[in-house]
């Protein structure tokens, strides 16, 4: 199999979220947020674990732009979802034996490919020993969908919009405009291929199909996953899950692509034995997360360097 071209990093993410998944995840952007100090998530108590308990349901968030590892601002700010995070967080869930069904609080458009399996085999192993249910609330695209079809059972709120299967990537080419403004770019490299995928020049032919490959042994770990999860053919969810479209509550619904259409609320009630109980757990999660976001942006920043 051939590799990879240099710096082209794989998407599962909706197309029109891609520039902002861009930003969220710059190195720049990384470097400024890991100044502030606001502390990683844990499940030591109930309610500082990223989420909230009703009665022995754990409600864990999963929001934002999804990544390999991120800074803890970022993540407790809302604007991304870090896997190293989410799984320490699953796996603590998963182990407290006072809990007994996780629901996985989803609103994310995707995010990178890295580590989005191996957060769909976690999700699928815990679900072997305690129910996990996963509710679109209000967008389960793309690596959302991906984990989120690992769950024991997948709910999606009336207004949601689920799916979006499928991986991209980009490759930006900077070779006119550097021309135009009388910049050449010299590369001195070793290695046949070491510079295939260079921003300074356009795409070759060979570097195009690498790409193409290793998109397309993604694509198909995404569907194989999916199927497993579902519990249908590779071929219905090739050909019946949106083909790379999100699809609507009802449309998801007759396509089997989520098992119910209920609110976080319905979920929770259900699963507590009372709406009280559903609608409780629901404002707990907003209050915790407005309060991590409060605590994210109140704390000062140190930048690296600094002479404070």
């Amino acid at each position: 199999m051939k590799q990879t071209a240099n710096d082209v990093m794989m998407w599962a993410i909706q197309p029109d979220a891609l520039e902002r998944a861009q930003v969220m995840t710059a190195p720049s952007m990384a470097m400024a947020a890991e100044a502030y100090d606001v502390g990683a998530p844990t499940f030591e108590a109930a309610g500082d674990f990223g989420g909230v308990t009703a009665g022995n349901v754990a409600v864990i968030r999963l929001r934002g732009v999804i990544v390999p590892r991120g800074s803890q601002f970022m993540e407790q700010a809302g604007y991304i979802t870090s896997l190293q995070s989410f799984a320490r967080v699953m796996r603590q869930a998963a182990g407290d034996a006072s809990v007994g069904h996780i629901v996985i609080d989803v609103d994310s458009p995707g995010g990178q490919v890295s580590g989005v399996p191996e957060m769909a085999a976690i999700v699928r192993e815990i679900a072997v020993e305690k129910p996990v249910t996963a509710v679109a609330n209000h967008l389960m695209a793309s690596a959302a969908y991906w984990i989120g079809s690992a769950a024991s059972t997948l709910v999606a709120t009336p207004s949601a919009q689920v799916g979006s299967i499928g991986v991209f990537a980009t490759h930006l080419d900077y070779s006119a405009a550097l021309a135009q403004k009388g910049i050449a770019v010299t590369l001195i490299a070793a290695g046949a291929h070491k510079t295939d995928g260079n921003p300074y020049e356009p795409l070759s032919d060979d570097a195009r199909a690498a790409i193409q490959e290793t998109v397309n042994t993604y694509y198909d770990q995404f569907v194989a996953d999916v199927a497993a999860g579902r519990g249908v053919r590779v071929e219905d969810v090739r050909g019946g899950y949106g083909e790379g479209r999100v699809l609507t509550a009802n449309a998801a619904m007759a396509a089997g692509m989520i098992d119910r259409i209920a609110t976080l609320d319905d979920v929770m009630a259900s699963l507590t034995g009372g709406r009280s109980a559903g609608v409780r757990a629901e404002r707990d999660t907003e209050r915790e997360y407005r309060e991590r976001r409060q605590r994210a942006y109140s704390r000062p920043i140190v930048l690296p360097h600094s002479d404070e």
